[in-house]
């Protein structure tokens, strides 16, 4: 058992209406109901625990994007969490993964000056060959 932005968790299901109920009240509930990536809204909560829990599940697809193709590699990154872009790189997430206007999440890195992030993102590219 862990805490999440407060909430205590005690079974994965629980998860999932812990990031719902983040967008309640806002515009972005009916972009989740237009195409949700439950990885995606985990790495915003801010907290590795929460996207542990959620990659720890057997569906969890860590290159699942949502409806402009933004990736869990690029929340992390644009936050500049870079335990989570170590950790979602690690479960094999693409690091050449591209938006809808084909900004990769090493260009996202660069534009919001996330150094270490960087680092990281052209390290695992330089591993894999691309």
């Amino acid at each position: 058992m862990f805490t999440c932005s407060n909430h205590t968790l005690r079974r994965s299901h629980t998860i999932y209406w812990f990031l719902f109920g983040n967008f309640i009240g806002s515009y972005s509930v009916l972009l989740f109901l237009l195409h949700f990536c439950i990885v995606c809204a985990a790495v915003r909560s801010k907290s590795i625990d929460c996207v542990r829990l959620i990659l720890e599940q057997d569906s969890a697809n860590v290159n699942c994007q949502n409806y402009v193709n933004t990736s869990a590699l690029h929340v992390a990154v644009s936050g500049g969490q870079h335990d989570v872009v170590e950790l979602l790189l690690q479960r094999g997430t693409r690091a050449d993964i591209a938006e809808d206007l084909n900004i990769t999440p090493v260009f996202t890195a660069a534009q919001h000056g996330q150094t270490e992030c960087l680092k990281l993102l052209l390290d695992s590219l330089r591993l894999s060959g691309e």
